[in-house]
């Protein structure tokens, strides 16, 4: 386990698998295009690049929406046991 790895895990214990892949690297070293009106195949498809907040703001708002998710299951499981209990004591 490398470093980023170590510090991923630690972050967010169990989880690791949620996490996107963070690539550091910097877009200064790449190619200019030899002149303005000609396009690369760089320019032709951009990667959306995030930062670590909005990784993070994303992450935690996905979790948030499988909390919710989970908890209706638990409130539906619930209802169902306590209209099977009503309609026993009927």
């Amino acid at each position: 386990m490398n470093r980023t790895e170590a510090k991923q895990s630690s972050r967010f214990v169990g989880t690791s698998t949620l996490l996107p892949r963070r690539k550091h690297h910097s877009n200064s070293k790449r190619p200019r295009s030899s002149s303005p009106g000609e396009e690369t195949s760089d320019n032709k498809r951009k990667r959306i690049q995030f930062s670590d907040t909005e990784l993070d703001t994303f992450f935690f708002l996905s979790m948030e929406n499988k909390l919710k998710e989970s908890t209706r299951t638990v409130v539906r499981k619930n209802n169902k046991k306590m209209n099977e209990q009503l309609a026993a004591l009927k």
